[in-house]
């Protein structure tokens, strides 16, 4: 898992999702672990070998984590990021969805076959899941967003008509993340539910300290930009 800083992925992401930030550089808040398994075999890298959100959110479209009482989702988001940063580096970030802060989410889930044909159920073949974490430092531009990436997933997808429903796990070392929820053609929605393995102290770079933090968030992504339709 990995903190970037690229204005281009900002900007990019901006127009998306109307996060807005500074134009300066930004400060990166450390470097830890890229979550996803086979990292260059599977991860959108950049030439300076870091998660390119950019590249990834690049023609799909951006779903949302979400809550409805701010003070549970900070919560939640410092348990989230246990894994990634200290969290105390963590600033302020809004559960609303029309927020300056927030939690987006760009997946792109194999099937084996399109949404549109399907009819029944089918095994998740592989897939990508990216987490984009804007607190009030990143959205400034003091200080970098919060990536967590996953190559690879599991699960399965089930489609009667026009909607459905949908359970896709991910895990590495560090922990797990489990989605589930009902889907029709424009929105898929649900719960995501997470766990750490470890968590890294303050003034560290290193998930170190044992013990789990868990949590669930909401989410809801547009259908087509998230399964292969």
């Amino acid at each position: 898992m990995r903190r970037t800083y690229y204005s281009v992925i900002v900007l990019l992401l901006a127009g998306l999702v109307g996060l807005s930030g500074c134009g300066e550089a930004k400060k990166s808040r450390g470097t830890v672990n890229v979550r996803g398994g086979n990292r260059l075999g599977n991860a959108p890298i950049d030439s300076n070998g870091k998660v390119d959100l950019g590249n990834m959110a690049q023609g799909r479209l951006v779903g949302v984590l979400w809550g409805n009482n701010d003070q549970d989702f900070q919560m939640q988001m410092q348990s989230l990021v246990s894994a990634s940063i200290p969290v105390n580096e963590l600033g302020p970030v809004s559960g609303q969805p029309n927020a300056n802060t927030g939690a987006r989410i760009v997946g792109d889930v194999d099937a084996g076959t399109g949404l549109n044909a399907l009819n029944g159920t089918a095994q998740i073949r592989g897939g990508q899941f990216l987490i984009g974490i804007w607190d009030e430092y990143a959205i400034s531009g003091q200080l970098s967003e919060i990536n967590i990436y996953f190559g690879s997933m599991t699960g399965n997808i089930t489609k009667n008509g026009q909607s459905g429903s949908a359970q896709i796990q991910m895990q590495d070392s560090y922990g797990s993340v489990t989605l589930s929820g009902q889907f029709d053609m424009n929105q898929f929605t649900g719960t995501m539910n997470f766990t750490n393995n470890c968590t890294i102290p303050a003034g560290s770079q290193t998930c170190s300290e044992s013990g789990s933090h868990s949590g669930a968030v909401q989410f809801r992504v547009p259908t087509c930009g998230f399964f292969r339709c």
